[in-house]
């Protein structure tokens, strides 16, 4: 049996000996994986075998270092080179013996790729992801790092690794931590290679894809992966679809969003806003928890939108039709026909994933299941039902209707003065919170009061925003699936994850309120309160991503069309965008510059 824990933190840390050499640890580029197992043993206990075998999946992650040496067949090692191989086979490239590598070479702009278009070309300086004093904008200098910015980044590694040892950490807290360190550090500074994709996004990709390469062996009975990395084999598996591309959109979003309120409008559209960015959030975490998956394997979430890479087996595939099923039933029972998640998948082979086969785009096939799921939305007996005056989704004892999305009232909430339903009035109170530094999104398998809820894995979760300072009795009294907070955290009975979301709202200075209508009038007409009150709406959107990531790097001016067409690189392009939106926009709102 695999240790799915085990080997997804070994694929996260397999490059960790590149910083080694850029720090200046290391003279000899070409021995930094066992340096990079060297400096990562000083962290961890000698008697641990399960250590000692993530320090040979560093050691020996690539196949010159491995025949060097007799790992047994089923070493996890082979399973972290054969990704690493994939991954790193997604820039088109071959390691060589005379390549010239400068360590000062930093992170360029994934645009700098981008379209056919001559662009200015911007880099990044090698620092640690800091949301909460500076940006680390792009330049258009050509800049150059120092061995003094690597050791920097180690430090923050091994700072981290002090405080919790590896072997008691979670993937997903390493990939916290990486994502930390590594997400401005350039995957390679050989001088003939784009540097556009970070190290971070590709020991991410490696995770996933070794995750799933091992999921894939076992569903098809290969125990031995030393048979697998020969050469001939290789070549030959390449072309198997051992992976899929899953892709789910959340659809009525807008309808959702702007479904008229007379109360609190503001509070309410903000409120909806929280619970889709949460609910698509919740529908990957709540995949790769029950199928076993390591979160690396998120490619996106955002907008109600997701992608995850996955193995190509049948179990995973039955696994997502019964959690899509299980999600539509509950909305249409909860909201109605009002949202549906449309979920698609498409298999792929390592060949695909590397884009070396024009009509090979795996996101396209995806999201075009997708699109084609939401004109099928319902089966024949669903639709007879919905056209039954008599059936579930239509029968109700309830004398009133809510005032908001007028659907019928509950027995319990008739009578309330404020005339909604149990979800609206739930929706409009997660709006009024305010989810800053000084709060934590709990996600409960309980029913609790002031909840949401939002369908699971085949079961029901609710959620709560609370004050970081009450968890620890909040624990006590209640079950829970999952935390959430803009910094993550650590807890001992359940996962406890970051999440990035851009806080627009503007508060009110002294009492830090969220603004209502009212308030927003008020302050329109001046301090001299005078005039007219007016309020100008802006509505903003970017068009066109899906197909930026579909045709953002076909590039017609190469000889190679499909050169920057990969996987890795359509990874790189949503992070960044993510990242703005859910981090850069927010550091320039606080500085009262929009």
């Amino acid at each position: 049996m695999v240790d799915y824990t085990l080997l997804a933190k070994a694929a996260l840390l397999h490059d960790i000996g590149k910083l080694c050499y850029r720090a200046g640890l290391t003279n000899e580029p070409e021995t930094y994986p066992e340096y990079g197992a060297r400096w990562l043993a000083r962290l961890l206990p000698e008697d641990d075998e399960a250590m000692q075998q993530l320090l040979r999946c560093i050691s020996y992650h690539r196949r010159r270092d491995f025949e060097a040496v007799k790992l047994k067949d089923d070493d996890l090692a082979y399973l972290v080179y054969f990704a690493d191989t994939i991954a790193f086979g997604a820039e088109k490239t071959e390691r060589r013996q005379d390549d010239k590598f400068d360590a000062s070479l930093c992170l360029e702009s994934v645009f700098n790729y981008f379209s056919d278009h001559d662009t200015y070309k911007r880099y990044f300086l090698p620092k640690e992801i800091n949301t909460g004093r500076e940006i680390n904008y792009a330049v258009r200098d050509n800049i150059k790092a120092s061995p003094e910015d690597y050791l920097k980044l180690l430090k923050i590694i091994e700072n981290k690794l002090k405080q919790k040892p590896l072997a008691q950490m979670y993937p997903y807290e390493l990939l916290q931590v990486l994502e930390d360190a590594l997400y401005y550090v350039p995957l390679t500074v050989r001088e003939d290679l784009p540097r556009d994709i970070s190290m971070f996004e590709h020991v991410k990709i490696t995770a996933a894809l070794a995750v799933s390469i091992a999921h894939y062996f076992e569903a098809n009975g290969i125990t031995s992966y030393a048979s697998l990395c020969e050469k001939q084999k290789i070549a030959q598996i390449q072309n198997e679809p051992l992976f899929l591309i899953v892709s789910a959109d959340i659809a009525g979003i807008y309808g959702f969003l702007t479904t008229p309120a007379e109360q609190s409008p503001l509070a309410t559209m903000r409120g909806r806003s929280l619970y889709l960015e949460y609910f698509s959030q919740l529908i990957a975490d709540e995949l790769v928890n029950y199928l076993k998956l390591s979160r690396a394997n998120i490619i996106y979430t955002g907008g109600g939108r997701l992608y995850l890479l996955a193995p190509n087996t049948p179990q995973f595939k039955e696994g997502v039709k019964t959690f899509a099923e299980y999600i539509n039933g509950w909305l249409l029972q909860n909201f109605g026909t009002q949202l549906y998640v449309s979920v698609g998948a498409a298999e792929f082979t390592p060949v695909e994933l590397v884009g070396r086969q024009l009509g090979s785009d795996v996101m396209a096939r995806a999201d075009l299941q997708v699109e084609n799921n939401k004109k099928n939305r319902y089966s024949e007996a669903v639709l007879a039902g919905l056209f039954d005056p008599e059936s579930s989704f239509n029968h109700n004892e309830a004398a009133s209707e809510c005032c908001v999305c007028h659907r019928n009232v509950a027995a319990a909430d008739e009578g309330r003065k404020d005339g909604l339903c149990s979800n609206c009035r739930a929706l409009l109170e997660l709006g009024k919170a305010s989810f800053m530094d000084d709060k934590v999104l709990a996600v409960c398998s309980n029913r609790i009061s002031g909840c949401i809820a939002v369908p699971g894995y085949k079961r029901v979760l609710y959620l709560k925003i609370i004050a970081a300072k009450d968890l620890e009795k909040f624990k006590q009294h209640n079950k829970l699936a999952y935390l959430y907070s803009i910094k993550g955290g650590a807890s001992d009975n359940c996962p406890y994850f970051r999440i990035r979301r851009c806080d627009y709202c503007v508060r009110d200075a002294k009492s830090g309120r969220l603004p209502d209508m009212k308030m927003l009038a008020d302050k329109s007409m001046g301090e001299t309160y005078t005039g007219v009150k007016r309020l100008g709406v802006l509505m903003a959107d970017v068009d066109a991503i899906g197909i930026a990531l579909k045709a953002g790097f076909y590039r017609n001016d190469l000889p190679d069309p499909l050169r920057y067409l990969t996987l890795s690189r359509q990874a790189a392009f949503s992070g960044r965008l993510s990242f703005f939106f859910k981090v850069i926009l927010s550091c320039v709102d606080s500085l009262g510059t929009i």
